[in-house]
């Protein structure tokens, strides 16, 4: 009995410190602490009644109330801490207080996964990292807030080296490969933005083919070259579309069928009438999708079939540009700094530059058309029609305008019983849809990575194919701030932090201890 009045309280304390370490580490046993803590307390009363007649006696003493009120105080705040440690550990959150949210998902993604989310069908993410690396952390960090947005996404990482068996049945060959998983259907990508569309591709019906128009000198896909489209290809595929090269006069009564998205990206030659002619039947008649990159001083027939739509391209001159400057190129080489607002440029706000544009206008409009513009030039920017000189420089241009207009799309209206709700989900009507930009080098291998370059030839292309969703995420980065002061603030900062505040600090101590010792 004596060893047990002695040592039961400290035989308790340390058992029940060993409980809590067992509920915040052993994730697998989630109810092993319970018999500990139920011990540890049974020798916390054992030690109180063997020693009851001198804790009786203690009670009384100010010393022992002092000493006590600061334990209780101690044990209370260490109960609080706990009690926290377990909230957050059963539900993962954070709080971004940056003001770019740097540290968030991006609102295109909280929509994604705000879908998936009314689904019965989980999306389930593998990912394929060397344990306890930085990019598995990083991966974990980014599917934790994934996982948070939705209860029907799950993760699991696993290192390919202590499980071979599922990184083969994966097909994993690589670290820092991220399988995706919904009703038997995968694809890879290790970042937000390819994370994110994964989601979109495997949820998706059909997958939607994008045609390139061949025969009259345009940008080829299969070009690795400066001028080449590869880039742009591969870009596409990722996004898990079929990419293909057809001729018009074999394809053009098959169009539709053929092709979810046509692009005719900077023709040389002219085009035929019939040629034209299955163009405007793909569009008016079959609601199709177009993209047109008309380049300057070239004339290929496509500007009336434009223009038919309401947009007028002026191929006759250049945009001059003296911004361009800035960013290292030519003034023929026109930046776009600001976006109207639309479906297509919806959070974006990365700078866009094209190597040498047509300008745009907006004609009569036809019977249930809507024209919008997408992007401009600076307002310092000029249209130089009069071109006969074999090197410009600036200053020869004559012409006045700005901002001149780069980028226009084109949009059957929608009908008016389509914005009354029906009480059964319908898929929506397919609507005719067209851009024109009056430049086809933008999305080229030599310009591809610029800026926002090829995010916004991909957001023209998803929002052609009617796949808002499919999203082109940034990088997220940190704006520079400063902070400017005068001297005299500077000083008066410099006292208060570092003279005033220790010593108010040092004073307040004093007089506690000074206080405490006259009680």
């Amino acid at each position: 009995m004596g060893f047990l009045k002695k040592w039961a309280g400290t035989i308790g304390i340390f058992i029940i410190f060993i409980g809590f370490l067992a509920l915040l580490m052993l994730k697998d046993y989630p109810y092993a602490w319970i018999p500990l803590i139920a011990i540890g307390c049974l020798f916390l009363l054992l030690y109180l009644y063997f020693n009851r007649e001198e804790l009786s006696s203690s009670v009384r003493r100010r010393a022992f109330l002092y000493g006590s009120s600061a334990f209780f105080t101690i044990i209370f705040s260490l109960l609080i801490l706990v009690f926290l440690n377990i909230l957050l550990n059963s539900r993962y959150t954070w709080v971004d207080l940056t003001e770019e949210k740097i540290f968030s998902l991006s609102p295109k993604t909280r929509k994604v996964l705000k879908e998936i989310g009314n689904g019965k069908d989980k999306v389930t993410i593998y990912g394929f990292f060397k344990e306890g690396s930085p990019d598995w952390v990083n991966a974990k960090e980014l599917l934790e807030k994934y996982s948070y947005e939705t209860k029907n996404f799950e993760y699991r990482l696993i290192d390919p080296e202590k499980s071979p068996g599922l990184a083969q049945q994966h097909d994993v060959r690589s670290f820092g490969t991220i399988v995706a998983i919904y009703r038997k259907n995968k694809t890879t990508e290790a970042t937000e933005e390819g994370i994110t569309n994964a989601i979109v591709k495997i949820t998706r019906g059909s997958k939607k083919t994008v045609c390139f128009v061949t025969g009259h000198g345009e940008k080829s896909i299969s070009d690795f070259g400066e001028n080449g489209y590869s880039r742009a290809k591969t870009a596409i595929e990722s996004q898990g579309m079929e990419v293909k090269e057809i001729t018009l006069f074999e394809k053009g009564e098959e169009l539709e069928n053929e092709c979810s998205t046509l692009i005719v990206a900077g023709p040389k030659k002219k085009l035929l009438p019939e040629e034209i002619s299955a163009l405007r039947k793909y569009l008016a008649e079959k609601n199709g999708s177009l993209m047109l990159m008309l380049d300057p001083l070239t004339e290929s027939g496509l500007e009336v079939l434009a223009e038919e739509f309401g947009i007028k391209v002026d191929t006759n001159g250049l945009v001059i540009d003296p911004l361009s400057r800035l960013f290292g190129g030519h003034f023929t080489m026109p930046v776009i700094t600001k976006y109207e607002s639309h479906e297509i440029t919806k959070d974006f706000n990365y700078a866009s530059i094209l190597p040498i544009a047509s300008a745009l206008s907006k004609v009569k409009l036809p019977e249930g058309i809507e024209v919008s513009a997408i992007a401009s030039s600076i307002p310092n920017s000029l249209f130089e029609k009069v071109i006969d000189k074999q090197e410009l420089k600036f200053d020869d241009v004559k012409e006045i305008g700005g901002p001149i207009t780069l980028m226009m799309v084109a949009e059957k209206k929608k009908k008016e019983e389509e914005n009354v709700p029906s009480e059964e989900e319908k898929k929506p009507e397919k609507r005719m849809r067209l851009v024109v930009v009056g430049d086809s080098d933008f999305p080229s291998n030599s310009f591809f990575e610029f800026s926002g370059n090829g995010d916004l030839f991909l957001n023209s292309l998803n929002w052609l194919s009617q796949e808002e969703d499919i999203v082109a995420i940034g990088p997220k980065k940190r704006e520079a701030r400063e902070l400017n002061m005068s001297a005299n603030a500077g000083k008066i900062l410099f006292y208060i932090t570092s003279i005033f505040v220790p010593v108010l600090i040092f004073i307040a101590g004093i007089s506690v201890w000074i206080s405490r010792k006259n009680l």
